[in-house]
């Protein structure tokens, strides 16, 4: 990435199919080098994670699919709209805006069920289209909880158009969050997703899409 510079890398990690709920642990160990051929390194760090592979479906389940074309008693910043969904002929939640910087977000009051394991889940996705060029990325996804962040993704990557186009449609991503510590409490959980376009020529437009919120309870 160059000195002085930043970037960001998926890392695959592939395994057999699990025929029950499993948690791993592992390492991922990042190195620092002074030169390309990477020859002289000067640093490292190793990071711990913990990877969890669960079906939250099979657990005490509250969800809100947005399919009939309300809001479901969330709070949104946009419209209930049938434009784009994670399942074919369904609506999601859609924040339109043009150049600058926008955040979208869903929010609601719930009242989580009794456990000992708890995560959220939701959908999100990306588009932006100009007449001439536009580079456009998302640069934050926060999650709250009665007003404090308890999962934050921060970087200009998650979805970047890498340059100048005429639009581009981003895929769906899940996004998971813990909110085991909660359980058996009433909340309010915010869901926030921060985007910008950084250069854009003449009618710039972008939109975000967030869809299916649910949580599961153990």
């Amino acid at each position: 990435m160059g000195s002085g510079g930043d970037t960001y890398r998926v890392v695959t990690i592939s395994r057999s199919k699990p025929t029950d709920e499993v948690t791993e642990t592992g390492t991922i160990t990042v190195e620092a080098y002074t030169d390309s051929e990477y020859t002289n390194k000067i640093d490292e760090a190793t990071l711990n994670v913990t990877i969890e592979v669960v079906n939250i479906k099979t657990w005490t389940v509250l969800g809100w699919t947005f399919d009939d074309g309300t809001s479901q008693g969330w709070t949104i910043s946009g419209e209930i709209s049938d434009e784009r969904s994670v399942i074919t002929g369904g609506y999601s939640m859609r924040h339109h805006a043009y150049s600058g910087e926008t955040t979208a977000y869903i929010e609601k009051t719930i009242a989580l069920p009794s456990g000992t394991k708890c995560i959220g889940i939701v959908y999100i996705k990306g588009r932006c289209w100009a007449n001439r060029y536009i580079a456009w990325r998302v640069t934050k996804v926060v999650v709250k909880v009665n007003g404090n962040i308890i999962y934050e993704w921060k970087g200009a990557s998650f979805y970047d158009t890498n340059g100048n186009v005429g639009s581009a449609e981003f895929p769906w991503r899940k996004i998971a969050f813990d909110l085991s510590q909660y359980t058996d409490q009433t909340i309010t959980l915010r869901i926030e997703v921060t985007a910008e376009t950084y250069y854009c020529a003449d009618g710039c437009n972008q939109v975000i899409y967030l869809d299916d919120p649910t949580i599961g309870v153990k």
